[in-house]
């Protein structure tokens, strides 16, 4: 009696022990889950919200560029006196809007604050905006640059809309109106609904007094209002801040990060359910098998107090805990294989019977290399000899080794396996678990070309934007010229034939030809800063060193030019790729780099046509996040994949920065 107590105590406390390991190691794993899939959350909103505050920057950048054009253009005709409310400068704001989605309309106001030309209709219906926060600001305020309003509801249809807006001065620096740009804030909405990750809901653009300004989904009941607990209330906008929030009673994980150069912010925003969602699923899993487990164990503890000594319990615990393997194996969703050490088929699970078209009664010992192309068997069964052989009890082998399968029909197919080698009782055991990798061998391919089509539009928009600059500064170059010179001609005939008596209109004829003569020289170098017509008519040399004068003239830094390898860079695409490339790195030096002197050379270097540009600037610390994945050295960076180059930027910080472009020379002859 007494004998038979002892083990029985220990196994009770063994099993004990080990369920309350099982279960503390549960719940470790449990919380480390869901501490890892709120991180993984976290991190989906910070990283969105970085592409949407980069693409809202982006898209504003380009509205702002709008309302400067038209600023320039508006300020043109209230210096010369010509009225805002003729037809070309409606036409001229309706031009301006195509292709540019994220803007309703253009207008201008004049200083009696009704609408004097709008983009929508002709002539413009007066309407009275002098209440306008933009109005009133640009009125009292001269120096002021662009204005960011508030939401508001629009006058014209009702909908909530934000203006930006420039102050217009007359001839002699008075207030003479604004010209304002009315954005499309549901087209900003949808931009953040297809950008979005799944689950990630809501999405909100703030101004940085945390007013709402847009939301996917749309939120109109607090459309225009600063929220009291908002971020506007805590955030510094110095950088990106998550938080967790509450909203109808949800906790919510929310990011907020700051929209460059504008008075916004991006709120990026998840629900804890949502976040969570994948976990609970895996907990459910773990649980339920931990149970599982756990049962098992107390139930093989309860059988063998119940039943020690007993061969014949014993004996059917164990074909229960078989019969319960093979359930397992019957469930799993990758294909397992169990081999002998003679390399034999002994189990095949439901999961290899429908990877391989073969059922298990086929499969049952025939050997592992049946199921691989006849070009890869020999090679295979020597590798797992090798292994078998290696010394070691039990041991995996390869990884996630993708190797090919065959079907039962003689398809073949990609496979990801994982091998491992157990002994028992003297006899070695081949454990295969395979997964079929076809799906994702085919995202991958589709990724690449993907890829591949994404550069060869770039590469079209660039060469549809090179051609379309050149057209239109030939335009401007030869009829725009020709007919202001024609113009100046007759002026000149005209003053010749007045009498001495109308010098009052001789002279206002001379005012007349210095005015076209002012123009003339407008459209030269507006017609220049579109396309050089050095870069055509004599090739890439003159025109880098017209660019050199130029950028020295208007920033007073000395260049120093090099191009020994200037004959080798003839062809068209070549030589606008290597301007422009030159183009978009001075223009980076005059911005950022606080340079004295840029040095530019061209030469050969081991095949390959070498271009540089070295300023002696502040430089740029490479290692920044967005460095160098600015849009400039992006712009670079493009050029040079369509050219088949290299691009490299080396830079430290007060040591300046190089710019080195290598194309290989046979890949140019070829092409050209």
């Amino acid at each position: 009696m007494h004998s038979r107590i002892r083990p029985a105590v220990a196994v009770i406390v063994l099993t004990v022990l080990a369920i309350l390991i099982m279960a503390a190691s549960l719940v470790f794993l449990l919380w480390n889950l869901r501490s890892k899939d709120l991180a993984h959350s976290r991190g989906e909103t910070i990283s969105l919200s970085h592409i949407l505050a980069e693409q809202t920057t982006r898209s504003l950048q380009n509205v702002d560029l709008v309302l400067l054009n038209m600023h320039g253009a508006v300020d043109g005709q209230l210096k010369r006196g010509e009225p805002l409310t003729d037809y070309p400068v409606h036409r001229m704001l309706r031009d301006r809007l195509s292709g540019m989605p994220q803007i309703k309309g253009i207008f201008v106001v004049g200083a009696d604050g009704r609408v004097a030309s709008t983009s929508r209709t002709f002539p413009a219906e007066g309407v009275a905006v002098g209440d306008r926060d933009y109005f009133r600001v640009h009125r009292e305020q001269a120096d002021r640059g662009l204005y960011f309003g508030t939401p508001t509801h629009n006058r014209m249809d009702g909908l909530w809309t934000v203006y930006l807006s420039r102050r217009l001065d007359g001839p002699h620096g008075e207030f003479a109106g604004v010209i304002a740009v009315a954005l499309n804030l549901p087209y900003f909405e949808e931009l953040y609904r297809s950008i979005a990750f799944d689950g990630i809901d809501p999405i909100t653009l703030y101004l940085s007094d945390g007013t709402l300004v847009a939301r996917s989904p749309h939120d109109e009941e607090h459309m225009g209002r600063p929220l009291a607990d908002g971020p506007g209330a805590w955030f510094d906008h110095s950088d990106e801040k998550t938080r967790e929030e509450t909203e109808h009673g949800e906790p919510y994980i929310v990011t907020y990060h700051q929209v460059e150069d504008f008075p916004l912010m991006i709120g990026v925003g998840i629900s804890r359910d949502e976040a969570l969602a994948s976990w609970r699923e895996k907990s459910r899993l773990l649980v339920a098998g931990a149970l599982g487990v756990m049962t098992l164990v107390a139930l093989a503890a309860w059988a063998l107090v119940r039943d020690l000594g007993k061969q014949d319990a014993m004996a059917k615990e164990l074909l229960e805990s078989g019969e319960r393997l093979q359930e397992t194996m019957k469930a799993a969703m990758d294909a397992i294989i169990i081999a002998d050490g003679s390399q034999r088929v002994i189990l095949f699970n439901p999961a290899a019977e429908r990877m391989f078209g073969c059922s298990m009664v086929e499969a049952i010992g025939t050997r592992l290399e049946t199921f691989l192309p006849e070009r890869f068997r020999a090679r295979h069964h020597e590798h797992v000899e090798n292994f078998g052989t290696s010394g070691h009890g039990s041991r995996v082998m390869a990884v996630s080794r993708e190797v090919t399968g065959l079907r039962a029909d003689g398809t073949e197919f990609p496979i990801e396996a994982t091998v491992s080698r157990v002994t028992l009782n003297g006899e070695t055991l081949y454990t295969v678990i395979l997964r079929d990798i076809t799906e994702r061998r085919r995202a991958d391919r589709q990724l690449l070309e993907t890829n591949r089509q994404l550069r060869e539009l770039s590469a079209t928009l660039q060469n549809v934007r090179e051609k379309e600059r050149t057209r239109i500064a030939r335009e401007l170059h030869d009829e725009l010229g020709q007919q202001l010179t024609g113009l100046k001609l007759e002026l000149s005939w005209l003053g010749n034939q007045l009498a001495d008596k109308r010098d009052g209109l001789a002279a206002k004829v001379e005012g007349m030809k210095q005015q076209i003569e002012t123009t003339i020289k407008s459209v030269r170098r507006i017609s220049t800063d579109l396309r050089p017509a050095l870069l055509d008519d004599l090739g890439l040399c003159p025109a880098m060193e017209w660019l050199a004068a130029d950028f020295s003239a208007k920033t007073g830094i000395a260049v120093e030019l090099d191009l020994a390898a200037e004959d080798r860079a003839q062809g068209d695409e070549l030589a606008t790729a290597l301007f422009r490339i030159t183009q978009e790195c001075l223009t980076n030096v005059a911005r950022h780099a606080e340079a004295t002197q840029v040095r530019i050379s061209l030469r050969t270097d081991d095949g390959r046509l070498v271009l540089a540009v070295t300023d002696n600037g502040k430089g740029i610390r490479l290692s920044d996040p967005g460095k160098p994945s600015g849009h400039g050295l992006i712009g670079i960076r493009e050029r040079a994949i369509m050219l088949g180059a290299e691009a490299a930027f080396v830079s430290n910080p007060g040591a300046g920065t190089t710019v080195r472009i290598a194309i290989p020379l046979l890949q140019q002859e070829r092409e050209a």
